[in-house]
């Protein structure tokens, strides 16, 4: 199975610059175990080079495993993760089985007119665009929701609000769960544990709050996952 490089909008942002790369080099030299790095933000930096790891070695376990279904992300802002998950279908010729839901209509940080630059953040990167429902998923779902599910990707966060997070994970949840084949993956963006949770900070307690409530008589439990600066975790259907 072969998969492209991972290419995303605002990956190669990353690079401290030349200064800083001149000045790590210097201190490795002089035997320094220091690095200048650049400082992930949160209104702009949606997904952190951890978690692009975590969704391609996730969504590759379910592809190699053979399940059937469709692929479906809920919230996809201006595509980071999308371009991820779209770099490791491409290969395979699966791109028109993904599916993304978002109101497009919430901005963070500097972007402006959300579904433009997520269509034209697929095009530079040259990958061809995932089948795109736009509207509330209070809407949406489970109405435009494929039958079958072998991989869902739930990064829903609103900038603050932790009580509309974890009504939109909630249903989101509720509403994916019934198509969900067996041995699915489902990763949940910004889910943090407090003394479990490496490193990563809690963005949006909400999806903690959700899963706590829709967890709480299912076989399933999430699993926390290394996301570097951020929080991920994911569970896989029983």
């Amino acid at each position: 199975m072969h998969f492209n490089e991972l290419r995303w909008p605002g990956k190669r942002d990353r690079d401290p610059g030349p200064f800083a790369r001149l000045l790590n080099k210097v201190m490795r030299k002089a035997g320094c175990s220091w690095e200048i790095t650049r400082r992930y933000d949160p209104h702009e930096d949606m997904m952190s080079l951890e978690q692009a790891a975590n969704l391609q070695l996730l969504l590759a376990s379910v592809l190699r495993d053979g399940l059937e279904g469709d692929l479906v992300e809920m919230g996809c802002y201006v595509g980071c993760t999308s371009a991820v998950i779209a770099s490791v279908l491409a290969p395979q010729g699966l791109v028109d089985r993904f599916h993304v839901y978002d109101l497009f209509s919430i901005e963070l940080g500097t972007s402006r007119d959300i579904r433009r630059v997520f269509e034209e953040n697929f095009r530079t990167l040259a990958l061809p665009l995932p089948r795109i429902h736009a509207g509330d998923i209070l809407q949406t779902l489970p109405a435009q929701l494929p039958e079958r599910i072998r991989f869902a990707h739930i990064d829903l966060g609103v900038g603050g609000d932790v009580q509309l997070h974890a009504r939109l994970v909630t249903h989101a949840l509720e509403a994916i769960y019934p198509r969900l084949e067996r041995g699915a993956v489902v990763a949940l963006m910004d889910l943090h544990l407090p003394g479990v949770t490496l490193d990563g900070f809690d963005a949006n307690p909400g999806m903690r709050a959700a899963c706590d409530g829709f967890f709480k008589n299912k076989p399933e439990k999430p699993v926390t996952l290394y996301g570097g600066p951020y929080s991920h975790g994911y569970f896989v259907k029983a």
